[in-house]
């Protein structure tokens, strides 16, 4: 901490619509004492202040759906800490746990659907998750160009 904010140098790769995001979750080391899963703290960052950068990665199909993220001195104040300070990793599989359990609901929506076409609720599917360039499909998540 640098008087009362932190102060976060790193990147992260494979961060997905970063580009699209105004708020970020961050996962950062906050006590370089403490060993492996301690000492980790959970924040909520502002992705369009200054000393945050985003670059897209270009994939095969045309879509940069994921980014590299670039924080070079940005500022997280208190205020924006998740859970308690060192606890970080507690917050972060909990987080996972809440993410994997919507992907594992859109899964059975797909399973659900009869033929080839399109789930029944296609509408519903892509509110959900905001990926306009992908539909889903029986078999999965499926890239449209």
């Amino acid at each position: 901490m640098v008087g009362n904010k932190w102060v976060v140098n790193g990147q992260k790769v494979w961060t997905t619509s970063a580009h699209k995001a105004h708020w970020g979750l961050l996962l950062a080391r906050t006590d370089m004492d403490d060993t492996k899963h301690r000492g980790l703290s959970y924040f909520i960052i502002d992705m369009n202040q200054p000393g945050v950068e985003t670059q897209p990665l270009m994939q095969m199909n045309g879509h940069a759906s994921f980014n590299q993220v670039f924080l070079t001195d940005a500022e997280v104040l208190p205020d924006f800490q998740v859970g308690e300070l060192g606890d970080g990793w507690q917050v972060a599989t909990t987080t996972l746990m809440h993410e994997r359990r919507a992907a594992d609901s859109l899964r059975s929506w797909g399973q659900a659907s009869k033929g080839d076409g399109p789930i029944y609720d296609q509408e519903r599917v892509e509110t959900e998750t905001t990926m306009q360039p992908y539909k889903w499909y029986p078999s999965g998540l499926v890239g449209l160009t």
